[in-house]
């Protein structure tokens, strides 16, 4: 198994929503890693998890962003096609839309921490 180290110009992020943070299964989780240059997202990758029967790749949101330029307005798209991508279930951990309300809120938080490092 080879992990390549992150370029410069990589940034990683995961989260992870439930009641409790240690020794819970999630409600939502998520892990997103880009590759930004010159304020372009060059390649992203976005994994979900809570979404799905088992934790799914978010290809066409993925497809949207590459090569836009890391903005408000890019991640306002990428929203709208984020809510479509999934079909949550409901379960005791939460309700089907409380997921992808989530699912959008951590892509949006992704994005604010990252665009407030540069």
């Amino acid at each position: 198994l080879k992990i390549p180290l992150p370029s410069a110009a990589s940034r990683f992020a995961a989260y992870k929503i439930s009641k409790r943070q240690d020794e819970d299964i999630s409600s939502v989780c998520c892990a997103f890693n880009i590759n930004i240059e010159d304020n372009f997202v060059r390649e992203i990758k976005m994994a979900y998890g809570g979404m799905a029967g088992t934790p799914i790749r978010a290809s066409k949101t993925e497809q949207l962003l590459v090569d836009q330029p890391w903005t408000q307005e890019s991640i306002d798209q990428a929203l709208d096609c984020l809510q479509s991508e999934f079909t949550p279930f409901t379960d005791w951990r939460a309700s089907a839309t409380y997921r992808s309300q989530v699912c959008a809120n951590l892509l949006q938080r992704f994005f604010n921490e990252e665009f407030n490092d540069q």
